[in-house]
């Protein structure tokens, strides 16, 4: 008894020349069919799918003949996409290999916010720009979302209604306000604004998202700290020395002694051979104007980390009146944060008392430290 068995396909030459040019989210693919492959060709076959996925999409009906192009729509923008193609002769039941190639579509802008101030007293109102990467030749509108949830301490009700951003047609940037409002408590809350669901063909820069922190207005005085580099932001080039001064508002009516912590990423208090560091005393807060000396170019990002390990910023308050406090940190390229600053509170840092405690404990450790050894030795 014989069983037939169905001939194998035969492999044809392949088509070249394939490409895949981007456009607005879809790509068109074209390729240069065989010589002398003719009206013999019975199917053109087109995948394609997203690199790191193993699902190829295929078109909705069959490529007939011996077309040479293919545009495929509605795809993600920012994503690349595995494109393949190959021919089929039915009459010779022959196929050609697949040949490969790879496409991004197009962005037609990215899109980051900022916020001002970051640092905002109770009852007043925020800026939120949305920046394009690049104008577009209509006008957009941004969507902006704002979250009291997560590790944010403001309310629903301490934040007003988040805008809707529009940048004209031209123009890369446009603006909106979010208010936020008084409350019973005298505690500083935080809230985030972030991008909501951006229009066809726009992509989320960085960042995408900003924490805005609230100061609440019930406090005799807010203290602010202005820096360069900003303060939140990240820090690739370690040679820079940075430079800040701080700010009381209301101005204060005499001179106001500040103290200064150095604190690692989380805020907390950093260590130093004596032990844990204290607050120090730093330049004081002057009268009328409010503001401190901008502290001497005398150190760098690199200077500080090698001699401070964990090293990410400073906190500053008012002597006496350890409530009222601000923070400044910046982020690194080794230590893989995300750009955004850590919250201030009423809780300080860690680390405290009076000015040279903490050399005065490091004394004591390093003499326990030294008894200790002694006696090891003679053990």
């Amino acid at each position: 008894m014989f069983v037939a068995v169905p001939a194998a396909a035969q492999t044809a030459h392949p088509v070249s020349n394939l490409s895949a040019a981007s456009g607005l989210q879809r790509l068109t693919v074209t390729w240069t069919n065989p010589a002398g492959s003719g009206t013999g060709i019975t199917e053109v076959q087109v995948r394609w799918r997203a690199q790191g996925t193993s699902t190829w999409q295929i078109p909705a009906s069959g490529l007939a003949g011996a077309t040479t192009s293919y545009e495929i729509t509605n795809l993600m923008t920012g994503v690349t996409y595995d494109v393949r193609v190959r021919l089929f002769w039915a009459a010779q039941n022959a196929a050609s290999d697949w040949v490969y190639t790879t496409g991004t579509p197009q962005v037609l802008s990215t899109v980051s916010l900022s916020v001002t101030p970051n640092l905002v007293t109770e009852g007043s109102s925020v800026t939120v720009t949305a920046m394009l990467s690049k104008a577009l030749s209509s006008a957009v509108t941004i969507p902006v979302t704002v979250s009291t949830s997560g590790s944010n301490t403001a309310e629903p009700g301490d934040v007003g209604t988040p805008p809707s951003i529009t940048i004209a047609s031209g123009q890369t940037t446009g603006t909106g306000t979010i208010t936020t409002n008084q409350d019973a408590d005298e505690d500083d809350e935080t809230f985030t604004v972030s991008l909501g669901t951006l229009p066809s063909g726009l992509f989320a820069g960085s960042p995408s998202s900003v924490r805005v922190t609230i100061s609440d207005d019930d406090k005799p005085y807010t203290l602010s700290v202005h820096a360069n580099p900003a303060c939140g932001s990240k820090v690739s080039d370690t040679s820079v020395q940075p430079t800040w001064f701080l700010n009381l508002t209301p101005p204060p009516a005499q001179e106001l002694a500040t103290e200064r912590l150095l604190v690692d990423a989380d805020g907390n208090a950093l260590v130093g051979h004596g032990g844990r560091l204290d607050w120090e005393n730093f330049y004081p807060v002057r009268a009328p104007s409010g503001n401190s000396l901008e502290l001497p170019r005398d150190s760098s990002f690199k200077q500080l980390r090698e001699v401070y390990p964990g090293f990410a910023g400073f906190a500053f308050r008012l002597r006496g009146t350890p409530s009222i406090w601000t923070r400044c940190t910046w982020q690194f390229d080794d230590d893989g944060g995300d750009g955004t600053p850590p919250p201030t509170g009423d809780t300080p840092p860690p680390g405290g008392g009076d000015p040279g405690e903490g050399s005065r404990r490091g004394q004591i450790q390093d003499a326990v430290k030294r008894t200790l050894s002694a006696l090891a030795r003679r053990a």
